[in-house]
């Protein structure tokens, strides 16, 4: 008889458990907390409707998450927000990320040790959706965390990691040498032009493989404020999105950002390769 209690008792010390677990993973947190992996710190911000995006809504509404990446690493690592972000709404319905709608600020890029990159995104929902969760998964083996849409955001995430760009950084007029590529940054402009700043950077790029190469600078070359906020090239105003240099070639080339008025301190992200880890930080000075 004793035994049988013993084995109820322990049945039921598991299934609560179990229980425990369940409601954690489950349970809301609010806008501003830190959840993290051994890789990578990830904080939503806030989740605001997007009404001036119309033509990409065919027939629903938009919604724009606000999100801070920090790289917990040792090394240089690439984010991908595929699979990572999904919204749920009041009848349960489940959506991800639509890379199809346009960002301002975008998180899919290089970070570096130590640092963050803030950014947008995006989700197509059914029509006057009832939002109630976003659900942030790090990877697909990981517990999934529920930020509450009716949260107040906690300020925890600003002290969190000091945004380190490490002692590497060049300045204007330094060449960049690797394997692929030699990189110069010759000067930086910029003109407001209404609710916008158009930020120009002219640069020197030398092909230095045995191979003809095409350079993409709308993926490769990002352009950061002093938020941590990064731009992909603005193709609106760029005549060439991709860099053509033949072996032993060197070409001048512009390449076009646009962004906020009020955003000021940049620098420029230069990656001679897709997903290879390596990430050089030029001043905009």
């Amino acid at each position: 008889m004793r035994k049988h209690w013993k084995v109820v008792v322990l049945i039921f010390v598991i299934v609560m458990i179990l229980f425990m677990v369940i409601i954690k993973r489950n349970s809301a947190i609010s806008f501003g907390e830190i959840i993290e992996n051994e890789y990578y710190a990830i904080s939503v911000l806030g989740v605001n409707k997007i009404d001036d995006l119309e033509e990409f809504a065919y027939g629903g509404d938009i919604y724009s998450a606000d999100v801070v990446v920090y790289n917990l690493g040792n090394s240089v690592r690439g984010f991908n927000s595929i699979n990572t972000f999904y919204v749920r709404d009041n009848l349960m319905n489940l959506y991800s990320s639509d890379e199809s709608i346009p960002v301002y600020h975008t998180l899919d890029s290089a970070i570096e040790p130590g640092g963050k990159i803030r950014g947008e995104v995006m989700f197509r929902v059914v029509k006057d959706a009832e939002l109630k969760k976003i659900q942030v998964q790090l990877n697909e083996d990981s517990d999934a965390y529920y930020y509450s849409l009716d949260s107040e955001l906690k300020k925890n995430h600003q002290n969190y990691i000091t945004l380190n760009y490490g002692s590497d950084n060049y300045k204007i007029g330094e060449v960049i040498e690797t394997d692929l590529f030699n990189f110069k940054v010759n000067e930086f402009n910029e003109v407001i032009e209404n609710d916008f700043r158009m930020i120009s950077v002219d640069l020197t790029m030398k092909n230095n493989s045995s191979n003809d190469t095409e350079y993409d600078p709308f993926w490769l070359l990002t352009l950061k404020d002093e938020a941590g906020r990064l731009y992909h090239q603005d193709v609106d105003f760029q005549l060439d999105t991709s860099i053509q240099l033949q072996s032993g070639e060197t070409e001048d080339v512009t390449v076009n950002y646009r962004v906020p008025v009020t955003t000021s301190e940049f620098k420029l992200n230069f990656e001679p390769k897709m997903n290879k880890n390596e990430l050089y930080i030029i001043d905009l000075k």
